[in-house]
């Protein structure tokens, strides 16, 4: 409580304030994660789990409730690189990305919706990945549609922040609209804007205007399998905008911690971190209007968004308590470690796939063995891994011969070396072996 108290002596303030841009303020840390995408030029293939073998399709970007781009085109600043030239090593072929970044944007709003369309073909998008798609989100799809109501503000018309319920009467100035239904779950589903069943989404972004709850909510398939890095939502102070300490303790049902998104600091909220002045003002708390942030404690990323985002100049302790409420997320949500087979199944089976190097093959599979990518190998597949390595490094030329090796050999000689350099890959240092490893691959190289 001493901790809590003390991120509101900063945050209570800003929580009745109505107009905020820390959701943006937030984005180019949550992008970070994303250069990996373009940056890292070894993948392992045989890992489906690695987001580092989702290379070929990039991050996924949902901005639900997308207005006419604004949040779209920070995106596209921060995490498009432009098309890149990638190998394929199970194929050998060169292949050209479109992009390194896909941006589906959704917006329920008609008028709006056009605006979004003549902003992404003005500003090139529509070559980079962009797709956007005319729909209301919500917890459920419906067959005939969701009507809104549109009122008129400074000789424009935006949405309105609820559905109509039957029978509800329009004030004046006020007209309806029936926009078409679909679930966040529904996109994939359908496979809308050339998406696929199993996609992973980096980040699921949503500003509907006090529908925010029910948008997650019709999101739960990809929630519950883990599929979504990072949420940010839009939590509105009205009576109808439903009760924020129980969403968040639903979202930690599927594992997701969330934050408060202050200026330059972040303020837990998930599993005991909760403070009743959290509620929104018409229940007795402060929230006017707040962003919200939520992602996976466990997520490899979210240690460098605390460390470079909570930078406040006053709240000096406020990063020591993010990473504290942090370290105990983990500990409650501790997950068994499964060996590499348990894990990623039969391993024998990569080997029955069609390869034009199976040195290269032999590479994957024992980095598989000894790095098990979300796994803990055992003594026995660190093993198995030496051995793969060994075969990697000498299958296309024999133990004798002086022929010079290719990539993948070259990689697995100079891990072998590694390995036993720094005592890594379950084997004690022995330098004397490390020294063979390097002079074989000084001689395969005419060194």
């Amino acid at each position: 409580w001493d901790l809590i108290a003390y991120l509101l002596r900063y945050a209570g303030q800003q929580l009745s304030v109505r107009t905020k841009t820390e959701a943006e303020r937030l984005l180019p840390y949550l992008a970070l994660g994303a250069l990996r995408y373009e940056e890292y030029s070894y993948w392992n293939p045989l890992v489906k789990s690695d987001e580092i073998s989702r290379l070929g399709r990039g991050p996924l970007v949902i901005d639900v409730g997308a207005y006419n781009g604004s949040f779209s085109e920070e995106v596209f600043r921060l995490m498009w690189r432009g098309p890149a030239d990638w190998l394929d090593h199970q194929s050998g072929m060169q292949r050209r990305l479109r992009g390194s970044l896909r941006v589906l944007a959704v917006e329920a709003n008609p008028p709006v919706f056009a605006e979004l369309l003549q902003r992404a073909e003005a500003s090139g998008w529509l070559d980079k990945g962009f797709c956007a798609v005319h729909a209301a989100l919500s917890s459920t799809a419906r067959p005939e549609g969701v009507r809104f109501f549109e009122i008129a503000d400074g000789g424009s018309r935006r949405m309105g922040a609820h559905m109509l319920s039957e029978g509800e009467v329009l004030e004046e100035g006020e007209i309806a609209v029936t926009v078409p239904s679909m679930t966040v779950d529904g996109l994939l589903e359908q496979r809308l804007c050339a998406l696929g069943e199993d996609e992973d989404v980096y980040l699921l972004k949503v500003d509907t205007e006090g529908h925010d709850v029910e948008v997650l909510e019709g999101a739960s398939k990809l929630l519950e399998a883990g599929r979504v890095k990072y949420i940010i939502f839009e939590h509105v102070g009205e009576e109808w905008s439903g009760d924020l300490a129980d969403f968040t303790g639903w979202l930690w049902g599927f594992e997701y911690g969330c934050f408060l998104i202050m200026d330059r600091f972040l303020v837990p909220v998930s599993h005991g971190w909760f403070h009743p002045l959290y509620k929104s003002s018409v229940k007795g708390g402060l929230i006017s209007n707040v962003d919200m942030f939520c992602a996976s404690p466990h997520d490899s990323d979210l240690p460098a968004v605390i460390e470079g985002f909570v930078t406040h100049g006053h709240a000096r302790r406020a990063k020591a308590i993010a990473f504290e409420a942090l370290r105990g997320w983990q500990d409650t949500l501790r997950r068994p470690r499964r060996s590499v087979q348990e894990a990623h199944g039969d391993l024998e089976r990569f080997l029955e796939r069609p390869n034009n190097d199976p040195s290269a093959m032999a590479l994957y599979l024992a980095d598989l063995l000894l790095h098990g990518y979300g796994a803990q190998p055992t003594a026995q597949e660190r093993a198995m891994g030496l051995t793969w390595l060994r075969r990697a490094a000498f299958q296309m030329q024999g133990e004798d011969t002086n022929a010079r090796p290719g990539w993948a050999a070259t990689a697995a000689l100079v891990e072998l070396a590694s390995c036993y350099q720094f005592g890594g890959c379950g084997v004690r240092m022995d330098f004397r072996v490390a020294g063979h490893y390097y002079k074989r691959l000084s001689a395969m190289q005419g060194g």
